[in-house]
């Protein structure tokens, strides 16, 4: 019995999401075809920048020579942010919370006994 029990109410369960999510994609579908503007395709917009791709034997030498200067100047251009990494030296002494903290935990393992 409460085994059959278990399984009506999962079928019934799983029934009942599954068609939940339908409705939800068949109005979706309905709203998406009812705002839609006609005309308002989007159209391709070309880059801002062209890529222009060479192959070697079209580039000489002096060429590549004056891109990879060019590339090197912006480089050295953009300001260099060095990080900084912080490091945490403890002292000697533990803190003053870090001993209070064993001095409580030592007094519970006395009162516990």
């Amino acid at each position: 019995m409460p085994l059959e029990f278990g399984l009506t109410m999962t079928l019934v369960g799983m029934v009942s999401m599954f068609s939940a999510l339908a409705l939800i994609v068949i109005a979706c579908e309905i709203l998406k075809r009812k705002f839609r503007e006609k005309g308002s395709e989007i159209a391709p917009t070309e880059p801002p920048h062209k890529l222009t791709i060479f192959k070697k034997e079209e580039i000489s030498e002096e060429e590549q020579a004056a891109v990879t200067a060019a590339i090197m100047a912006y480089m050295s251009e953009t300001p260099h942010v060095p990080r900084s990494i912080a490091t945490l030296r403890r002292g000697t002494e533990p803190g003053v919370w870090n001993m209070a903290g064993r001095m409580e935990s030592m007094n519970m393992r006395i009162r516990g006994r």
